[in-house]
């Protein structure tokens, strides 16, 4: 049944105010035990890129991640300038050879890369997510993950894929790609995974590729901009590594709640739930405080 057009737009300034309010639910993370730092040869990399205004949300998804991963390191990307809270906050948290940067330390990666890529990851607003996770994929395994994502249960598909040096992804029902890149990667023999939600994925070393990235986008900007044209590049390249879709079930990434008359889901059996945009309000009134819940409880 279609949402009538009132509804909608009651519905959308509701989500905003819940998503927008101060939540001190947020502030637990900082009470939270801290976590082993990596080993001196770390197995790959856990990365989560987030703006400045949401840096205590990338705590609680590093934080939710890394108790299950005490092998790899740790980067979380600003895309902006970490604060001194930020940095004080992260450092008690994650001690040792974990790494807080800022977005800007990873351009010297692209300098040898075409002019539109470079623009690219400078002006779009996922460009610093494609060059984090180009950086720090381009010398081991990585474990991408958006922000506004946790781990509630031991993600034992995850660490399966990300030990394997395997590529997996996070499947959705309405993906977005940009129409552009869909035909650019079919004039190379490749396909764009057609459920992707590039807010979550692992991929084996080199698998998020600077010389792809760099030839799509050589002449980028063009007329047409698209809002997912980072997600199509790496559902292009996930395809190439033939990535496998985790269980829907288990590693969830759905609009169920968006509305504040509509029930959320049952989380019992719930592993990982992506708290995308239209649901990130349940990021703070559900899914924190359950993992606040769980936080001092023995893990491995």
């Amino acid at each position: 049944m279609k949402t009538p057009a009132i509804a909608y737009t009651l519905g959308r300034r509701f989500n905003a105010v819940l998503r927008n309010a101060p939540h001190p639910v947020r502030r637990k993370i900082l009470r939270f035990p801290a976590l082993p730092p990596p080993p001196a040869r770390p197995e790959g990399t856990l990365l989560v890129l987030i703006e400045p205004r949401l840096s205590l949300d990338a705590l609680w998804a590093a934080w939710s991640w890394l108790r299950f991963m005490p092998t790899v390191r740790l980067d979380i990307v600003v895309d902006g300038v970490p604060s001194p809270r930020m940095t004080k906050a992260f450092a008690a948290l994650f001690p040792g050879g974990h790494r807080l940067l800022a977005a800007a330390e990873l351009l010297p990666f692209i300098s040898g890369a075409s002019e539109g890529l470079n623009r690219f990851c400078r002006e779009n607003v996922y460009g610093r997510k494609l060059l984090g996770t180009m950086a720090m994929n381009h010398d081991g395994p990585l474990l991408y993950s958006d922000g506004d994502i946790l781990a509630f249960e031991r993600p034992d598909e995850i660490l399966s894929h990300f030990h394997g040096g395997t590529a997996s992804y996070n499947s959705e029902s309405k993906p977005q790609q940009d129409p552009e890149i869909l035909g650019r990667v079919k004039t190379l023999g490749l396909e764009v995974l057609p459920d992707i939600n590039a807010g979550l994925f692992t991929a084996g070393r080199g698998v998020i590729d600077l010389k792809l990235a760099s030839d799509l986008l050589a002449d980028w900007p063009w007329p047409d901009a698209h809002r997912y044209t980072e997600q199509a590049l790496v559902g292009a390249m996930l395809s190439r590594a033939k990535a496998t879709a985790l269980p829907a079930d288990r590693y969830v990434t759905s609009w169920q709640g968006m509305w504040p008359w509509q029930k959320d889901i049952a989380y019992e059996g719930v592993k990982v739930r992506h708290f995308f945009g239209v649901v990130r309000h349940l990021l703070y009134l559900r899914g924190m405080p359950r993992l606040a819940a769980r936080a001092h409880a023995p893990f491995a």
